[in-house]
């Protein structure tokens, strides 16, 4: 079974109360390593640190990409929170393969300030190269210190001690809190460390070693060209095995290497080349001769052919930026996020490369990806393989890999179901077919099962939108209609606990902002702080879409419930001014009392949400409690030849159940719940000052979701100016031989 996992690109990773997450995802196929073109439905839902779910919502899927958001409520409590990216199909596996990103959400209310960690408690934590901690053989051994942050700690000089106080080595961690050190022929003794912390000592015990046991041991980097695997075990083990047949495995996804050897001594060491790896995380396993894991390794490969991508050009034009850039030779699907320079706003864990090269093959905590890849040589390869020493086992069980295939228990969901049962009887159903249809383009035909009931399948269907059934006959009339319907597949459930790391203590410390004006944050402009709110005069509600193309010329109502009460639907509402309806046999006819020529017809245009309507049995039993404003121009002025008998203009509230008694129209509507998020084009916050620290820590100039190569790898764009000196690009992105990009550029505006 294909495997596929998801990585969102936020235009941020810190918002204030008052924003939008705008994200794109990214969905790759895992052993193909690119844009799975197949998905469709996405589920993308906020949790709290507590795991308490915020919100969750569908979107769709396009050629391997999502484009959406996150509105955030202005009431959410200022805190670390963590978007869960999945799909129902990745319920099937035994391993998680779903995604977990996590953000900051700034309450704008409330005052921050870095904590300066007065816990000075340390989390050590220990990992033996192969597994084991093994008597009478040489160990690597792998050592993680972390603050109660959760943030690496470098430590010098820690010394390692045996039980008669003899040092009998000595390492120090990075900046990440890694380091390891090696016990030359380890004795059945107790090991300690001696770890010093501002003026104290901090001793961490080993456990006792185990009397028999194969270790393996692996290096991909001393030597050019070669990797050097190591089988290391003691004299009790080497006479109990002697001479028996293993091999070593190197395997990614579905892909494999095998070297096979006879253990004929104590340490034998093995050189293979280095192209025997596979791109990225390999899992190196020593197996028995009846397929037993014995210890295994993880370790990163390197690119060797990787495509840096080059910004071209930057030009100042007026007041926006035009920057050109180019991945020569390949194709890229791309989405840019534009900040400020000194932004407080980003991480540098949230990438593309962490969630589809390391975090999908491993279980481990987030890491900064801009400390080991940038200038990517052999150091870093050798601070990577110390985070990766930790990581002893793969994600892939192997013992699951051979005894455990995953069944097809939980559909690949494309599109939603609509399914029901007609309530009455119907005649001749071979000449028979329901139709499932919207005002916004959807129109699908479906046979109608001897029970009565009916599927429509891979529905594309709009969250609040409303979708009408028709009963037609063979020739093209339409029945009266009694029907039960609902719509599957929109609260999919992911089944797997999710493992969020949580620090001991906090990283910044949120308080109730005491003052009048919060001037850390940047103001939305036209927004006033105000101490006291007296309200002196009701006034006439403003018509919010006077200014739209049709409605400047025309008489425009904003639908009150007094209008709702007055009058019995939206049909009688057009024809109490100035309109003729008429309904007969299930069809509505209307038409302007005023004949504009001798022989033509007397029919207005008539728009739904801006979508024209040409069959006007959608207005049938319509009532006024659904719709927000209605706009009539009787002239058709503004609206050229099509609206010389007058237009119409109907926009319903932003979520609307059409209301009909049954058995009385021929359409039977029913209202999306829990759909697919509609598109939304990104909109910058209009922020009262673009300067000051308020707007360079926290403020957004741009997010770009959609950005394509043209045949040579070369793209451009363009992105506001707001007198910034210097401005932060954060590209990320995928091209057509599944490389991934993350590049992190500044512009310097001249």
């Amino acid at each position: 079974m294909d495997r596929e996992n998801v990585h969102l690109h936020f235009n941020k990773s810190t918002y204030l109360s008052n924003e939008t997450i705008w994200f794109k995802g990214y969905i790759i196929e895992k052993k193909e390593s690119k844009l799975n073109f197949q998905t469709t439905n996405v589920f993308v839902r906020l949790l709290d640190s507590n795991k308490t779910e915020i919100s969750n919502q569908l979107f769709f899927a396009s050629n391997g990409t999502i484009i959406g958001q996150i509105k955030i409520s202005e009431n959410l409590p200022s805190g670390d929170y963590f978007v869960h990216t999945y799909t129902n199909y990745m319920n099937n596996f035994h391993e998680d393969e779903s995604t977990v990103q996590k953000i900051r959400i700034i309450n704008t209310q409330d005052k921050i300030t870095n904590n300066t960690i007065s816990d000075n408690t340390l989390t050590i934590k220990l990992s033996f190269e192969g597994g084991k901690l093994l008597y009478q053989s040489d160990n690597n051994i792998g050592v993680s210190i972390k603050n109660c942050l959760g943030k690496g700690q470098k430590i010098s000089n820690i010394e390692v001690k045996n039980s008669k106080d003899i040092v009998v080595n000595s390492f120090s961690t990075n900046q990440e809190g890694f380091g390891k050190f090696e016990l030359k022929n380890t004795e059945n003794d107790i090991y300690r460390l001696f770890i010093s912390n501002n003026g104290e000592t901090i001793i961490k015990e080993l456990p006792k070693p185990i009397i028999e046991g194969i270790n393996l041991h692996v290096n991909n980097f001393a030597i050019e060209g070669k990797v050097s695997i190591k089988i290391n075990s003691n004299e009790i083990t080497y006479n109990k095995f002697k001479g028996k047949n293993y091999t070593i495995l190197i395997q990614k996804n579905d892909y494999a290497h095998f070297v096979d050897f006879n253990l004929d001594k104590i340490n034998k060491e093995l050189f293979v080349e280095k192209s025997s790896l596979f791109d990225g995380v390999n899992v190196v396993r020593l197996l028995d001769n009846e397929l037993n894991s014995i210890s295994e390794r993880i370790v990163y490969n390197q690119p060797q052919n990787y495509t840096k991508l080059n910004l071209v050009s930057s030009t100042k034009i007026k007041d926006s930026i035009k920057v050109k850039a180019s991945i020569l030779g390949k194709i890229g699907n791309f989405s840019i996020t534009v900040l400020p320079k000194n932004t407080k706003s980003n991480f540098n864990n949230n990438t593309i490369y962490n969630n589809l090269a390391f975090k999908n093959y491993i279980d481990c905590n987030d890491f900064d990806y801009a400390y080991y890849f940038s200038n990517f040589n052999k150091r870093k390869a050798f601070e990577l393989d110390l985070l990766l020493l930790h990581t002893t086992e793969s994600k892939y069980n192997w013992s699951h890999i051979l005894n455990q295939a995953p069944k097809p228990t939980y559909t690949f969901d494309m599109g939603l179901t609509v399914s029901g049962k007609i309530n009455q009887i119907v005649t001749n159903k071979e000449n028979t077919k329901l139709r499932l249809f919207s005002i916004n383009g959807l129109e699908e035909y479906t046979a109608i099962k001897e029970d009565n009931s009916f599927e429509f399948q891979n529905i594309m269907a709009i969250d609040s939108s409303t979708l009408y059934f028709s009963l037609i006959k063979k020739d093209d009339k339409l029945e009266s209609l009694g029907i039960y319907s609902k719509i599957e597949n929109t609260n999919r459930r992911f089944i797997k606990n999710l493992n969020i790391f949580s620090p001991i203590c906090q990283e910044v410390i949120y308080t109730k902002n005491t003052y009048d004006t919060n001037y850390e944050f940047p103001k939305i402009e036209g927004v006033l702080e105000l101490n006291d709110v007296s309200v002196i005069e009701v006034k006439k509600i403003k018509l919010e879409r006077q200014g739209e193309y049709g409605n400047s010329m025309a008489k425009g109502y904003k639908i009150s419930d007094s209008d709702a009460g007055t009058f019995r639907d939206v049909l009688s509402f057009i024809g109490s001014h100035g309109y003729d309806v008429v309904t007969q046999g299930g069809q509505v006819t209307i038409r302007n009392r005023v004949s504009t020529s001798f022989l033509g017809s007397r029919t207005p245009v008539v728009f739904l949400d801006n979508v024209q309507l040409f069959d006007f049995t959608f207005l049938l039993n319509m009532t006024l409690n659904d719709i927000d404003e209605i706009y009539i121009n009787k002239r058709g002025y503004g609206m050229g030849s099509d609206g010389s008998n007058g237009s119409i203009r109907i926009y319903t509230k932003k979520i609307t159940a059409i209301k009909s008694k049954p058995n009385q129209i021929k359409s039977k509507p029913v209202v999306v719940k829990n759909g697919f998020q509609p598109f939304i084009e990104f909109e910058k916050p209009k922020y009262a000052l673009y300067q000051g620290d308020a707007f360079e820590n926290y403020g957004t100039i741009n997010w770009i979701p959609n950005i394509y190569t043209d045949e040579n790898g070369e793209f451009e764009f363009s992105t506001p100016f707001f007198g910034q000196k210097e401005l932060t690009l954060n590209i990320q992105g995928i091209d057509n031989k599944g490389q991934l990009y993350n590049e992190t550029l500044t512009i310097e505006v001249k």
